[in-house]
């Protein structure tokens, strides 16, 4: 709790004023420190990982990891592939077991293009982060393969029109969603 030095003089309008203009500085202070990782990254992507790599000790690990994971964010949709190796590497030279920012950034690479998501995933050496981002990226295709589905079988009904032609393409088209969605063996 930061504590504000009044002038002896000041009335309690001015202390009110000196509060208020306060207040509004320290949010406009952390609107700004916000905006600060993805706006270092437009600039300077890697001054920007090595600031985020450089941080403070004194900041608890959830900012720290929250910063990177802002540059991370703006990264993964120019250049996914070298993000999620950046990601695993980071996390690799970390010694930290289960790496939240590379499966962070297949799940956001995934709803790009979940089949490269996965193929990356794929070529990870086995273990959790391998296994948890393949399943990433395989909850995207799912959820997009269902919505798809969800759109298919509606579209007739909206249009009003149901036949049976209509509901039997429909049936086959879930199948071959599912077929897409579900790995081979």
């Amino acid at each position: 709790i930061s504590t504000i030095n009044y002038p002896l003089s000041a009335s309690l309008d001015e202390r009110v004023q000196i509060v208020e203009a306060t207040k509004s500085t320290r949010e406009h202070l952390e609107s700004e420190l916000a905006a600060l990782p993805v706006s270092l990254a437009k600039q300077d992507l890697p001054g920007a990982l090595t600031w985020a790599e450089n941080l403070p000790t004194a900041l608890t690990p959830p900012s720290r990891l929250h910063l990177m994971g802002q540059i991370l964010d703006y990264w993964v949709k120019t250049d996914p592939a070298s993000t999620a190796n950046y990601a695993f590497k980071h996390n690799q030279n970390s010694n930290s077991g289960f790496d939240p920012q590379t499966l962070h950034v297949v799940s956001m690479w995934a709803q790009q293009d979940y089949k490269a998501a996965l193929a990356w995933a794929e070529t990870l050496p086995p273990g959790e982060t391998r296994e948890d981002c393949m399943a990433s990226a395989l909850d995207v295709a799912e959820h997009e393969a269902r919505l798809h589905v969800r759109r298919r079988i509606r579209e007739p009904f909206e249009r009003g029109v149901v036949d049976h032609e209509r509901r039997a393409a429909n049936v086959t088209d879930v199948r071959i969603a599912r077929d897409r969605v579900e790995p081979r063996s």
